[in-house]
């Protein structure tokens, strides 16, 4: 007797159902992308639900521990305003502070389309890159400043440090949001413009004062990394020597790379990332970089100044100042323990301030960021931080490498009187350049 035939399954044979648990686990944006318009099938299973399929997509391609700072980062672009010329006056509407005073949970209510999920991911995607190369150098400063006897007198190489854990990278990535949020909320307009600073206390307070270190960490770590590209075409550019552009020398004090900074984690991107000096410039738009004065590392300042006139206010009242919140819950006693370990000797004069100078190299090691398992094996909870000495040495090498005033003086007028026969392009001392006429 034979077999009866059996009829072959197909994908439009599938529940709907099945088929949108095939596209939540997509690999990327452009593989769901892809299989949505694979088929009618998929392309129906998920046109059913799309809200649905697109917040279990984006939350396990982001993950429930930084999904929510990803949420209120794309909130946030929608308050972007760069066409306003004057700060002195202006504040954020009241439902922009709503992404910090509702809490994790409310922003985990948000309704996710087929765009804004993909833009999400994609965007997720130039986050963890950040993340991963801040965890390399600060992990690889953190070890080499180890109390552990086994590695205290023996330098370790990049390739030779643990990679951070799921926990560690998070805490990264949260304040890599952070901080593109705040650039989001509060661009320096006008390049002189003096931004309203008050409009911008909520935002800090609702913040810890170690998730502020950890996003001041952030910062300076993006001012390292921009730095040596800049200087390259501050360098080399004859266009950038006509209009005289200095090289970045003092660090968190060049109000070219402030204005970089300011643009965001993309902008900062692609300026990593573009091949030669005339990439980079094709992302000014002009012929020079533009200016900003008043940033975050401004932002830290005034806040301060605010913290202490409160300080000063509840004492005059003999109330105690309770320290803000956090808008994390960290599981992990790590980051709190090394931050209060650190600031034992000065206590309590910093008990709530985050960027203080004297924490710069901490900052640059990342010490915010890491489990208590890597500070307990790495001995940082054990330091004297009343007489170790943290010794990061990457910035004096930009000095080392750093022209002269007087060398780029010369280049200056080297550069300039090319440009003024119509000339652009790459200019170097020895002359071995790449020269291109410019079109009138």
């Amino acid at each position: 007797m034979s077999a009866l035939p059996q009829e072959k399954l197909t994908l439009a044979m599938l529940p709907h159902d099945i088929l949108k648990v095939i596209l939540e686990y997509s690999h990327d944006a452009e593989s769901l992308l892809s299989t949505i318009v694979s088929c009618r099938a998929f392309y129906e299973a998920f046109n059913t639900t799309p809200s649905s399929v697109m917040k279990a997509f984006v939350s396990r391609q982001i993950g429930a521990a930084v999904l929510p700072e990803a949420i209120q980062t794309l909130k946030a672009a929608s308050f972007r305003c760069h066409g306003v010329s004057d700060l002195s006056d202006w504040e954020l509407p009241p439902t922009a502070y709503r992404l910090f005073s509702d809490g994790r949970n409310a922003l985990l209510n948000y309704q996710w389309n087929l765009s804004g999920g993909v833009a999400a991911v994609r965007f997720h995607s130039l986050v963890d890159d950040f993340a991963q190369r801040f965890a390399s150098e600060s992990l690889f400063w953190l070890q080499n400043n180890s109390d552990c006897e086994e590695d205290k007198y023996e330098e370790v190489w990049y390739d030779e440090v643990d990679p951070p854990s799921s926990q560690e990278r998070a805490r990264i990535q949260r304040a890599l949001y952070r901080f593109e949020t705040y650039c989001s909320l509060f661009p320096p307009r006008n390049g002189v413009a003096s931004p309203n600073f008050d409009a911008q206390f909520p935002v800090f307070s609702s913040l810890s004062v170690l998730e502020r270190e950890q996003l001041a960490s952030i910062y300076e770590y993006l001012w390292r990394d921009t730095i040596p590209d800049f200087n390259e075409v501050a360098l080399h550019n004859i266009t950038w020597g006509n209009f005289n552009v200095s090289l970045a020398r003092e660090f968190l004090h060049d109000k070219h790379v402030e204005w970089i900074i300011s643009r965001g984690l993309r902008f900062i991107y692609n300026f990593y990332h573009a091949e030669t000096d005339s990439q980079r410039l094709q992302l000014y738009c002009c012929d020079k970089p533009g200016t900003a004065h008043h940033f975050l590392g401004a932002a830290f300042s005034h806040y301060k100044s605010h913290q202490v006139l409160e300080a000063r206010a509840a004492a005059s009242k003999k109330i105690s100042k309770q320290p803000s919140m956090p808008f994390y819950n960290d599981p992990d006693p790590g980051p709190e323990r090394i931050w209060r370990r650190s600031h034992e000797p000065f206590w309590p004069l910093t008990t709530d301030f985050a960027q203080e100078e004297e924490y710069t190299s901490e900052r640059h090691c990342g010490f915010v960021f890491w489990d208590e398992r890597r500070l307990t094996s790495t001995g940082w909870l054990n330091k004297d931080w009343a007489r170790d000495e943290i010794i990061v040495d990457e910035w004096e090498l930009v000095y080392e490498e750093t022209p002269s005033w007087e060398e780029e003086e010369e280049s200056w007028n080297a550069r300039s009187a090319l440009f003024q026969k119509g000339i652009l392009g790459y200019w170097d001392w020895d002359m071995d350049f790449d020269l291109t006429i410019r079109k009138e």
